[in-house]
């Protein structure tokens, strides 16, 4: 993987599996390198979609899975100078953006919502998970998503107003 070219995003939207990729590999190195991936996940919001898609194909591990792991890898050799970053400004309001991917898992029909949360300019809180249940309409989905966020944005603020830091800006 050291020589591997880099690529432009850490998943591809729509993949093919051949049956001669359904053939099993190595779990523990596979298992290792998803679990080494999810660390990299707080640091770095951006592959979080596709790590989360390489754990709900966790078992059993084939070639197929594992190429859809290192595309994540190709994906971050190319930006290993990216990160969150904190910036020093004036403004401080908390603002907070969700999106919902509505019946995202084929199999389970189950959608995947995500949020993330900015302080000012900084990028201080995410989720993305897969929702328990199955919905019958988008919409459901969407406030279930809103809901999570309004929650999120709610104990921050708290919190940040427990430290003594106090919001100029209503959330």
């Amino acid at each position: 993987m050291m020589e591997c070219t880099h690529i432009n995003t850490p998943m591809a939207l729509k993949s093919t599996i051949t049956p001669s990729d359904e053939q099993p590999i190595d779990p523990t190195r596979y298992r290792q390198l998803v679990r080494s991936l999810q660390y990299l996940t707080f640091t770095r919001p951006d592959i979080l979609h596709a790590i989360n898609k390489a754990y709900q194909q966790f078992q059993p591990p084939t070639k197929a899975k594992l190429r859809v792991v290192k595309c994540i890898l190709r994906y971050l050799k190319g930006i290993m100078e990216h990160g969150i970053r904190f910036f020093k400004q004036s403004s401080l309001g908390l603002t907070g953006f969700c999106d919902v991917d509505w019946v995202g898992c084929t199999n389970t029909r189950k959608s995947t919502t995500g949020y993330c949360i900015f302080l000012g300019a900084n990028f201080i809180s995410w989720s993305l998970k897969q929702q328990p249940t199955i919905s019958k309409s988008s919409a459901k989905v969407e406030y279930r998503s809103l809901a999570s966020s309004a929650t999120e944005i709610t104990w921050l603020t708290f919190l940040l107003r427990d430290i003594g830091v106090h919001l100029r800006e209503p959330s």
